[in-house]
């Protein structure tokens, strides 16, 4: 009766183990198909890499293009605030001129007006 009943603990123990075997065997099937989609990933991610690395010296050159443009637009709108001031103080002078042909017209050295 003990043989028989070791034996047949041993027949079910070893149906679980197989059991667990099974159940290893499809984690590890699972752990390859996360591991070759971590691979994929990875390539891609090289390939993403190499696309940008390609790229810098192109943004390197537009981002210097900018600052040039910048410091040419600094010096442009320096040269047009002179300009604004110097149209101001032509604007005066004008005014002037204005009010001086007004009155020169209506004095009395003037005969007939302007």
């Amino acid at each position: 009766g003990n043989v028989n009943s070791i034996l047949g603990q041993a027949n079910t123990i070893n149906g679980n183990v197989k059991g667990i075997g099974n159940t290893v065997g499809e984690i590890n099937g699972t752990v390859r198909s996360i591991n070759d989609t971590a691979k994929s990933i990875n390539n891609d991610a090289r390939s993403i890499l190499g696309t940008f690395q390609k790229l810098q010296p192109t943004v390197v050159s537009i981002n210097d293009g900018v600052a040039g443009i910048d410091r040419r637009a600094d010096v442009v709108i320096g040269l047009s605030q002179g300009i604004k001031s110097d149209t101001g103080n032509i604007l005066i002078e004008v005014r002037r001129i204005e009010a001086n042909a007004k009155a020169i017209c209506n004095s009395t050295a003037v005969s007939g007006g302007c």
